[in-house]
């Protein structure tokens, strides 16, 4: 039995499109429509399916583009950090701080993590507040939190991740990573020990769009 011509389609766009740079613009439906000699629901379908395989995304007004996934690599060693990941897989990271406060004795610090400028993940921490002084200002040196705690203050971090899954996020994180109903993250939570004062600095849950990274446990 003959396969739905919008998959034919997509299998054609997805071998033309499987070696490009992430951010690689692909053609409107249009385009493809008139290129594949199909009606343009079918070019649109022939998209949605790449989108569902996660080889692009569209950006509403802007168009449609390629990506590229991440792998997100647990195991029995340090957890990852996700920006050097996405620098290793050729990406661009950024991270933007959506609150930053102090109650007692700790900062609570949320922010909205950006690849090659599109939402991918948010993550809440909390961190020992004498630790940790004028943790904006080292945030906005150095970059990921990472480096601000090892370069910016010398606490030799080392990370665990404590706890994986899958789950459909809050509602907030939903909304702030803009996900569909009933869309599944990579949830983790990760522990940060100071090896320089010897007790534990940060502690932090992280909310991962599958559409960006894939969670994958390695075992030694």
């Amino acid at each position: 039995m003959a396969q739905p011509t919008y998959l034919t389609v997509a299998d054609q766009l997805e071998a033309a499109l499987i070696n490009q740079p992430a951010g690689t613009r692909v053609e409107s439906e249009h385009e493809l429509a008139r290129r594949h000699g199909v009606n343009r629901l079918t070019a649109k379908a022939a998209l949605d399916e790449l989108e569902q395989r996660h080889l692009v995304r569209r950006r509403r007004g802007s168009g449609t583009y390629v990506m590229h996934r991440y792998d997100y690599m647990l195991g029995s060693g340090p957890s990852p950090s996700w920006s050097e990941t996405v620098r290793a897989g050729g990406g661009t990271p950024r991270a933007d701080v959506v609150d930053l406060r102090r109650r007692g004795d700790t900062v609570h610090l949320r922010r909205l993590g950006y690849v090659n400028d599109d939402k991918a993940l948010f993550k809440q921490s909390e961190l020992a507040a004498d630790l940790v002084p004028g943790l904006r200002e080292a945030l906005a040196e150095h970059g990921s939190l990472y480096d601000t705690l090892d370069r910016g203050y010398h606490l030799r971090p080392h990370r665990r991740v404590e706890r994986a899954e899958l789950i459909r996020p809050p509602a907030e994180v939903a909304e702030r990573l803009e996900l569909k109903r009933n869309t599944e993250v990579i949830a983790a939570v990760i522990r940060t020990h100071s090896d320089h004062v010897g007790r534990e600095v940060e502690r932090t849950r992280v909310w991962l769009r599958t559409d960006f990274f894939r969670l994958v446990v390695t075992f030694t």
